[in-house]
Formats: structure tokens, sequence, C-alpha cells
């Protein structure tokens, strides 16, 4: 009888700890070990500012140092060929000495992304990193995708900065169909082909003026688009999502670390970067705090929704549209309601969640 009940009571105390303690990664400069795959975009107004896409490699070693290779831009602002990347135990990116750059690794140690306020611009900026030798095909690319898409640019020079989001059915040929709903375009692309290389590497259409890349995971595809449809330079990430899946409130849970671009024409819209992080209950009511260059009035509290199918809104504002990837620690999202002053793309990397303990606690629950 006294050993049932010291396990009932051990058991109580277990469940409070599981509901209570947080659980996160660690990470170190040893993460950044390996080859990256880099897409960039940057908003703002000309002359003052040059949005523009670019894409590259970056190669770096175990101390965090970095070397680029192979940078194709459409503007003339360079980027460094070296560096040193800093990361903090729970993930956060900066660079020495430049407190303009501002970034974030995902708990698999396989993407980071990063706002960058000192180069010409409000750029952002999204690595994936290579680590499979497994050759990517053509038939990586089935199965159903969500994307969403900012386009910068200045509607002086002929360009139409927007946000765009929607869905993307693919063959294992390569070929696709997509519904796309955006604000100002009616002729956005609806059909074509997807072109894979073995390395994973991503072209539409073979048009060379977009460019992407397919994660190890085969569930994420990043890409820039430089092309004429575009109007603009665009920056576009599908999430691929499997059948069967659902999604409940639950899964939101944790705390999100979050980047995010603005474009659009000034003083109409506010382009700008920013990055902050979000504490998300088991409700979707959140909590956050955000850096930002030119606004003080960004969203600090609010509730935010997610349907079985993992699509996500915020406050129900019609204009924000999102999706959580499969395996629930990525959100993506497009704002353009007018709290957004723009259009903004949105990346929320969870960096704190509850998880099952193991070890210690599943040892005491078996005695």
């Amino acid at each position: 009888m006294l050993r049932r009940l010291s396990q009932a009571v051990l058991f109580m105390v277990v469940s409070v700890l599981m509901t209570h303690t947080v659980f996160a990664e660690t990470f170190s400069p040893t993460d950044f070990t390996g080859t990256w795959y880099a897409h960039k975009v940057v908003s703002g107004d000309s002359p003052t500012d040059e949005p523009r896409w670019g894409y590259g490699v970056i190669t770096f070693d175990s101390a965090g140092n970095y070397s680029v290779s192979g940078w194709i831009s459409s503007g003339s602002v360079p980027v460094n060929p070296t560096g040193a990347m800093e990361i903090s135990p729970t993930g956060i990116v900066t660079i020495a000495n430049e407190p303009l750059i501002h970034g974030v690794m995902s708990e698999g140690k396989n993407m980071v992304v990063f706002t960058d306020g000192k180069s010409k611009g409000n750029g952002l900026t999204v690595m994936t990193k290579r680590t499979t030798s497994l050759p990517f095909t053509t038939s990586d690319l089935a199965g159903s995708w969500y994307g969403h898409h900012v386009v910068t640019g200045d509607i002086s020079n002929g360009d139409d900065p927007r946000w765009g989001y929607g869905t993307i059915t693919m063959t294992g040929s390569g070929s696709f169909t997509a519904t796309w709903t955006s604000p100002t375009q009616t002729n956005e692309i609806s059909s074509g082909a997807v072109q894979i290389d073995t390395n994973g590497i991503l072209h539409i259409d073979n048009d060379i003026l977009t460019h992407g890349v397919m994660s190890d995971d085969r569930k994420q595809l990043v890409f820039t688009d430089g092309s004429s449809g575009t109007d603009g330079n665009g920056l576009m990430v599908l999430i691929k999502r499997d059948p069967g899946n659902s999604f409940t409130t639950t899964d939101l849970q944790g705390k999100w670390c979050g980047n995010h671009i603005v474009s659009g024409d000034a003083p109409s819209d506010d382009p700008r970067w920013g990055y902050g992080s979000a504490t998300i209950d088991g409700s979707g009511n959140f909590e956050a705090t955000w850096t930002s260059p030119t606004q003080t009035d960004e969203v600090t509290q609010g509730t935010m929704q997610i349907n079985s199918l993992g699509i996500i809104g915020i406050g129900n504002e019609p204009l924000i549209h999102g999706v959580m990837s499969d395996d629930t620690n990525q959100i993506v999202f497009t704002d353009g309601s007018s709290s957004s002053q723009g259009n903004a793309l949105t990346f929320l990397t969870r960096c704190e969640s509850p998880k099952t303990p193991t070890g210690a606690l599943l040892i005491l629950l078996n005695q």
C-alpha cells in the first residue's frame, strides 16, 4: 500500500516537472562547421537603399570563421568575403561589433535566419546547411507545398513590392500547378517546372534569375527570384506537407525566436528589418518583444490561430497567413495588415519548448 502511494506521489511530482520544465538545445560554434547555401533579399527605398537579391555558398570552420564563394547579386553592394559568426548557448547568432546583424539557428542546427541592417537596406538571409551526401532527384519535389514570399523593390523603378502566399502541387518530374494570393498581382505564376540538380540546387523553368536550395530532409525550399515576372526582388519559402499530418493549438506552445523583413515604398510604407522573441501558451496567446529600427509599436501580444492543416493566423486578421513545418519547429508567415505598414515576411524558429523528459525522470517512473 505504501509503495503504491509513494509511486502515485512520485508520478504527480514528475508530471508537474514535465509540465513546467523547459528543455532547449545547447549550441556552440562547432554547429556552424560545414557548407551552407545562403539566399538573401534586401528591402528599402532607392537611391538611399539598394533593394536586391543575392545568393552564394558559405563555408565555416569549427570556430565560426567563414568564407563566401560564388556570391551572385542583383545589386552592387559587396559582401564581406570572410568573417566570423558567434552563437550563444541558446542559438542566437551575431557577428562581433555588428549590432545590426542578428539571427537564430534552428533546433535541428540546419538553418540560420538573420536580419542585417548595415548593408544599404534591410536584409533578411536564410542559410541552409548541407550535410547529406545522398544525391537529390526530381522525385524529391513530389507532393504538396505551402509557399510564402516577399518581393522588395522601388515603385519608381517599376517594381511591385508585395507579399504573397499559396499552395503548390508538384509531380515527380518537377512540373507544378499553383494557386496564389497577392495584394496587387493577378498574374502570379500558376504552372511551370522546377529543376533540381544532385546537390539540391533549384531553378524554375530553367531561368537563371531564379535560384534555390532544398533542405537535407527534403521538406523545405528557399529561393530568390529576380526574373521579369517577379517585378522586383523575391524571396520565397516552400514548406512541404506530408499527408496525414494534423496540428493543434498546443503545437504552438513554447518560446520562438523571430526575424522579419518588410518591403514597400516610403513614406506610405515602412520598409525595415526586425527581430525578437515570442512566448506562446497552449491556447495560442502570446507575448512578444521586438527590436526594429523605426517602429516602437511592433505587436507585443495577441493570439495565434492554427488549424488542423498547420495554417497559421494571428488575431483572425485576413491579411496574415502562415504555415507550421511538419516537425512543428518553424513558422513562416506573411503580413499585409495595416499594423505591418508594408509587406512582411516573418520566420519564427522554436528556441525553447516543453519536451517529454528522458533519462533520470523516466527511471524514477519505473521505480
